[in-house]
């Protein structure tokens, strides 16, 4: 057998004095990452960014109609066409111009005018013989590649709705063509929007001439010729007004200074990025002097063996996620699978240093919120009144309240949806319907006590593996976490297993690493997330050949890599999508429009723009603590709400569950649960409880 290992973990003392003895690194580590992001600001290619600031401009011609005039429109608005004499308001307006602004027809019309391909894909045209390279992996680049390229990479729209001023930047390395493409758009939309004008001005009067020459009635004649007469007012004012439709407020000028790279935010940005990264080598190298290494096995064959401990940390699994997101956006695409986004974003400069801040922020928070929660001396208050682990009423209650959640909710569902055909979306693939009919009206309450399955079932995982007696509240959980995961799908039962994980190996201090069982483990997960992926979706990828075993390995594969997708799209449109409203990001990263759940970076940056640094730093350090300081009950009730931080932690990459209704739901009643019982007396529930009632 292994020997066991002297526990090693740092005092906040230790960690001071290895602060200390590594300054030096830390600062030449860090004075080195600034100068470098400075010295390749230097070299790197410039980009500089030219803005028109336009105002949709009101029709003033039908503002200016007198009651007069509406009544004489009144008179013949049964004649057919003649609808849409009445202006818009000014947001529509607005809204439409807009529209045709950043439109792929006028978008690729003004590719083609101003021949932008050879300019656009200057890397695939031979300047000398004016002809595209061409090869296998290098095809000729189309109008439409072109667009997406010009959306993306080179034009922002932002529209001031408080003001109703709208900015259209346009960023290139050459700043002449910057200034010119961005008036140019401009013109053109009104070029276009005015044709558009006079043509449906000329219609309307042809149409109203021939009315005249068929009536009889005066009035009517005295009508049509009021109306001919103001067409003919709107198409005079368009004719000679150059700016028709959008007013141009402040022309776009050729900028002098780069846009990109921003040396001072590449600098600062360099230097946070070799700070922590040199703070995390100290306290690695700390760790790895003052390790203790492992007695050899008797055996004498190699045998891996891991401290658990470490392995289950908040800033472990979040890692883990990372690293399991990073890896599947890397998977080689396979011809045939889904990945969620059909081109790969492209790395920069700004979005490694911008990404890596952020992972190191979250790691280092989450790590320094688990030592401080260790190593402060705080007193366990009702230590010796927690219940423990094994306690049967802390089981049957969860099972209970998870009992409950999951009847009502599915109370809920047959309330609009028959039991015949929710079993018949099943059976077809298209399980979505289930969740779709829940939230018709629906409002949080008692129904989210369906959530708390991941407690009630880990804990059946736990106990049966330790306890190895046979109990219908087994065969219940199990069934509960099924029919859950049926609405819930991959959340409750990824979220199950990482909790059962936990609770079981914790209770050791070391485990072997065993690869057939994991393999078989690995082998089983799949298997269950590709049929909940059938129940659900399975019409979304037979449409593409894809089946069971293929659905499958889309579905996982989306849901690890387009996180990855989004979050590094995200971070080369930093300054665009800083505290931006809504899916904003959608315009400048390729993502399907039916994923929802795409990067806790791209929702926190969207949402808080530069505060999201200092709130995420907050919140890991948050959640670090309070998980290390309620792990030091020891083996308790207490262990549960520690389930639902790990994984948070673990989708952190993913999703940010620390803010969302779900994992308040599981902190409350994990914390709620134990420290009601702890004033309770020891009632007997179904018998006597296994295992000991008090302490660790």
């Amino acid at each position: 057998m292994a020997s066991q290992v002297v526990s090693s973990e740092p005092r906040l003392y230790d960690l001071g004095v290895a602060l200390r003895s590594g300054r030096w690194l830390i600062l030449c580590v860090s004075f080195a990452a600034a100068s470098t992001a400075g010295i390749c600001s230097l070299y790197v290619a410039k980009q500089y960014s030219s803005t028109v600031v336009i105002s949709a401009i009101p029709d003033s011609l039908s503002n200016s109609y007198s009651s007069e005039s509406k009544s004489i429109l009144a008179d013949i608005i049964g004649l057919p066409g003649v609808g849409g004499l009445d202006s818009p308001n000014l947001l529509s307006r607005q809204s439409e111009f807009l529209a045709v602004l950043q439109s792929v027809s006028l978008t690729e019309a003004y590719i083609r005018e101003n021949n932008l391909l050879p300019i656009l894909f200057s890397d695939r045209w031979y300047p000398v013989r004016r002809g595209w390279i061409q090869g296998d992996r290098r095809p000729v680049p189309t109008v439409w590649e072109a667009n997406r390229y010009f959306k993306k990479y080179v034009r922002t729209i932002t529209t001031d709705y408080n003001t109703g001023l709208t900015r259209v930047t346009v960023t290139w390395t050459d700043p002449q063509l910057a200034a010119q493409w961005a008036n140019g758009l401009v013109k053109m939309t009104n070029d276009y929007l005015r044709a558009q004008a006079i043509a449906e001005s000329d219609r309307r009067i042809a149409y109203m001439i021939s009315e005249v020459k068929k009536t009889k009635l005066l009035r009517m004649q005295n009508s049509l010729s009021a109306l001919i007469q103001r067409e003919n007012q709107r198409a005079v004012l368009a004719r000679g007004d150059r700016d028709f439709a959008l007013e141009v407020v402040d022309p776009a000028r050729v900028s002098e200074t780069p846009s990109y790279p921003n040396t001072v935010v590449w600098i600062s940005m360099s230097g946070l990025c070799g700070l922590l990264s040199s703070v995390l080598w100290v306290f690695a190298r700390d760790a790895w002097r003052r390790r203790v290494p492992p007695r050899q096995v008797a055996s004498g064959l190699p045998q891996l063996w891991v401290r658990t401990e470490p392995l289950f940390r908040p800033s472990t699994v979040a890692m883990l996620g990372l690293l399991l997101s990073a890896g599947a956006w890397y998977f080689p695409d396979m011809g045939g699978l889904k990945r969620g986004y059909d081109q790969p974003a492209i790395f920069t400069f700004q979005s490694v240093v911008l990404l890596l801040d952020w992972w190191l922020i979250i790691f280092l928070g989450l790590r320094a919120g688990e030592i401080i929660g260790q190593r402060l001396e705080l007193r366990r208050i009702f230590a010796s009144q927690i219940d423990d682990l094994e306690s049967t009423r802390l089981f049957v209650t969860f099972t209970g309240l998870t009992s409950i959640g999951l009847i009502l909710t599915y109370a809920k569902i047959f309330s609009s949806l028959s039991l015949g055909g929710a079993l018949a979306f099943i059976a077809a693939g298209s399980g979505n319907a289930l969740k779709e009919s829940l939230y018709e009206q629906y409002s949080a309450g008692v129904l989210s006590l369906r959530y708390l399955v991941i407690f009630s079932a880990s804990l059946a995982v736990y106990r049966f593996s330790y306890v190895k007696r046979w109990d219908v509240l087994y065969v219940i959980n199990f069934l509960l976490l099924l029919i859950s995961a049926l609405l819930s799908s991959r959340l409750m039962f990824v979220a199950t297993v990482v909790a059962s994980l936990f609770l079981v190996l914790r209770r050791s201090e070391r485990i072997r690493i065993r690869p057939v069982r994991i393999i078989v483990g690995a082998f089983l997960a799949f298997f269950v997330l590709a049929a909940l992926n059938a129940s659900r979706n399975s019409n979304y990828y037979e449409k593409d050949n894809l089946y069971f075993w293929g659905g499958g390995a889309s579905s996982i594969i989306t849901y690890l890599s387009a996180p990855f997708q989004s979050a590094i799209g995200t971070a080369n449109h930093i300054v665009e999508i800083s505290g931006a409203p809504g899916d904003t990001y959608r315009e400048y990263v390729d993502i399907d429009e039916t994923l929802n759940t795409n990067s806790s970076f791209v929702q926190n940056v969207g949402q808080f723009g530069i505060l999201a640094w200092p709130g995420i730093a907050l919140l890991s350090l948050g959640s670090g603590f309070l998980f290390a300081s309620l792990q030091r009950y020891g083996r308790s009730a207490l262990l549960m709400p520690c389930t639902a931080i790990l994984y948070a932690s673990s989708e952190l990459w993913r999703l940010d569950l620390f803010r969302q209704g779900i994992f308040f739901v599981w902190l409350g009643c994990g914390l709620a649960m134990p420290i009601i019982f702890a004033f309770l007396p020891k009632l007997r529930v179904f018998g006597r409880p296994l295992g000991a009632s008090h302490g660790n």
